[in-house]
């Protein structure tokens, strides 16, 4: 018996050091200043940006101004995603990612040109796995289509206009560097929290805590 537990221990923290070392890794990778976007070759992985093809049509049906596709580097990093890009008018990203056969959509509108400050909606399938950056609001959504997402998120940014007087801002800083410079200040903040590395396992389990809620329930009462 004694021996079952012990071999049962050893496996619970064979697996917690695994997903700690992996999501170290992760973090260090994405918050590296060797991490750059590059513009991919729109015939050659035509066939990449195909499978992509529900918000390709969505983006040029709704106003949303094409800006690039992107092969993503990371170091570290054993996959390289395919990053595609566009903005409306009222200065909203679009971004579609590709990572394998995991595909995941955001909209994210910024509110300050100094600042991260923003407002993100996903569809993702899976929660938040990190910690909020403070003045970064979120809402990420399984099963749902884009018109929706895309409805969901400027019903966001009438609440917290109303609720907290954010103003959206349109920036004119290039996707990459505003793309990258985000994932790198989000990552840096995971990083600056205490015994980060240990804290995987707490927030994998809480990711989905919030999966489904809109922005409008979330923030209804206090910022969490």
């Amino acid at each position: 018996m004694a021996e079952v537990v012990i071999t049962v221990l050893g496996l619970g923290l064979l697996i917690v050091g695994g997903m700690s070392f992996v999501f170290s890794i992760f973090v260090i990778s994405m918050s590296s200043d060797n991490s750059k976007l590059t513009a991919i070759d729109l015939q050659g992985d035509s066939n990449e940006i195909h499978e992509m093809s529900e918000v390709v049509d969505w983006a040029a049906e709704n106003g949303f101004e094409w800006i690039d596709a992107y092969w993503g580097h990371f170091p570290f990093f054993p996959v390289k995603p395919l990053i595609l890009a566009w903005r409306n008018q009222e200065g909203t990203y679009l971004a579609a990612y590709k990572a394998g056969e995991l595909i995941a959509v955001d909209f994210l509108t910024r509110y300050s040109m100094t600042s991260q400050a923003s407002m993100t909606s996903s569809r993702t399938q899976a929660g938040q796995a990190y910690p909020s950056m403070p003045d970064c609001y979120s809402q990420q959504f399984k099963e749902i289509d884009l018109p929706a997402l895309h409805r969901l998120h400027n019903e966001a940014l009438n609440f917290l206009r109303n609720k907290y007087s954010l103003i959206p801002v349109h920036s004119d800083e290039p996707f990459e560097q505003s793309f990258l410079g985000f994932l790198r200040d989000h990552m840096i903040f995971v990083r600056s929290i205490p015994l980060w590395p240990l804290k995987v396992i707490f927030w994998q389990f809480k990711k989905k805590q919030f999966l489904g809620i809109p922005a409008t329930e979330r923030y209804a009462q206090s910022l969490t």
